[in-house]
């Protein structure tokens, strides 16, 4: 009994970071990259998601659309991870580290 509520706490906890990856990393990596390169993290800069998408040639238009993609994505994620089993749940977090790995 005590086994399901850790795993219920664990995907209580993990369903929101989900949803909300692409502002946590962007936001992680940028903090990271600053320190890196011995810069206040509040220093503005043009290295950020939306920024690089640009520089790579993608309009404003399919930058966005990238990121909604992207963000749906992650939402779907987060409700299959609310309504699957224990089984389904380790094999899409599989599926999620791989995403990011890769």
């Amino acid at each position: 009994m005590m086994g399901l509520f850790k795993n219920v706490t664990v995907f209580t906890f993990i369903v929101p970071i989900v949803i909300l990856t692409i502002p946590i990393f962007d936001t992680v990596f940028a903090i990271i990259r600053r320190a890196m390169n011995r810069q206040h993290i509040m220093t503005a800069d043009r290295k950020h998601i939306h920024y690089v998408l640009l520089e790579m040639g993608l309009g404003h238009r399919k930058t966005v659309l990238l990121i909604y993609l992207f963000s749906a994505f992650f939402g779907i994620t987060a409700i299959v991870f609310t309504n699957a089993t224990t089984l389904l749940h380790y094999s899409l977090w599989w599926q999620f580290c791989s995403f990011f790995i890769f």
